[in-house]
């Protein structure tokens, strides 16, 4: 298990071979804010982990928030397709456990429009409530 969200990060961008300097394009941050987030100097604000979940949909958002379960979605799939692989048509489980996988996957195609749909909700109240704070410091500004 991978203790911090920084590590975490660190470990899923090292992983997939994503460069620091593509991670920052990609989030629409500098490339110091991203070695800062991987080093442990600092963490991404809670609307920059929801977009990073966003523009990674197989990334686990348990795993990268929590440091629980797998890095990634696909890895509970692949996993679940080795067990199938392991399971000779001809024995008497197979067709159990083939429909049975065949549901985790549906379940998981769920679960990540969900997720998607989720990240997409908090975003949009993030950037309502900072549109609301930076109109009361304009207010408190104005007051003073």
């Amino acid at each position: 298990m991978v203790a911090s969200f920084n590590q975490r990060l660190k470990h899923f961008l090292t992983s997939k071979e994503i460069s620091h300097e593509f991670f920052a394009k990609k989030v629409g941050v500098s490339r110091s804010s991203v070695y800062q987030w991987t080093s442990g100097e600092t963490e991404p604000a809670a609307a920059k982990k929801l977009l990073i979940l966003k523009l990674y949909p197989k990334l686990s958002p348990t795993w990268l928030l929590f440091g629980r379960g797998e890095m990634t979605v696909e890895g509970v799939k692949v996993m679940a397709a080795d067990f199938q692989d392991m399971v000779n048509e001809s024995h008497p489980l197979y067709g159990f456990v083939s429909n049975h996988l065949k549901d985790a996957d549906k379940a998981s195609e769920l679960l990540i429009q969900a997720k998607d749909d989720l990240i997409e909700n908090l975003i949009k109240r993030i950037e309502l409530l900072e549109a609301v704070l930076d109109d009361k410091k304009k207010e408190i500004e104005r007051l003073s």
